[in-house]
Order: structure tokens, then sequence, then C-alpha cells
């Protein structure tokens, strides 16, 4: 049997470096990568939703709302909850 000629040597190194490649390429897209940053990278997470002001430990809306003050101790989880239904966002929590 005869030795395959360079030039097949060399066809077959870049079809199989492409093909690789391409596997690489479709396994990582098929994950979807996506970063998770801990809340110390965001920096300090204000006790209040934006626009509202803590007094004495009460976070009280500076706007015309129908919301109400409220203690955030008491209602941690439903932070975006709040928010949203308050016409606001709070930084660092939810947008």
């Amino acid at each position: 049997m005869s030795e395959p000629t360079p030039f097949l040597k060399d066809a077959i190194v870049v079809i199989v470096t492409i093909a690789v490649f391409a596997l690489v390429t479709y396994v990582y897209l098929k994950l979807k990568p996506t970063i998770v940053l801990p809340r110390t990278w965001l920096g300090p997470v204000s006790p209040c939703p934006d626009r509202w002001v803590d007094e004495d430990g009460e976070c009280r809306p500076m706007y015309e709302t129908q919301c109400n003050a409220f203690k955030p101790d008491l209602y941690r989880g439903k932070e975006c909850e709040i928010a949203r239904a308050c016409g606001t966002s709070w930084k660092g929590l939810c947008n």
C-alpha cells in the first residue's frame, strides 16, 4: 500500500480541524453560557426601591403613589413585586 500524498494529509488535517471547531462551537452555543454575578459585585443594595427613602427603618415614597410605607425586612424576596406594583424599580435587585 502506498503512502498518502502530502496534499491528502493536509486536507485530512484541515477537515478534522474544521469539524472539531464546528463541534465545539455547536456545543458552546447550545449550552447558552450565562455569567451570574453575586450581589457583592453590584455594590451595596439600597434598603428601599428607587425614589423611596429610608426613614427610621421604613421605606417611604418620594412621589405620589397608592403604595404605603413599609418595613423592608418584612418583605424579603418580594422586592421586585413591590417595586413593580408601585411603579418603580429597585436598583441592584430588579430593573
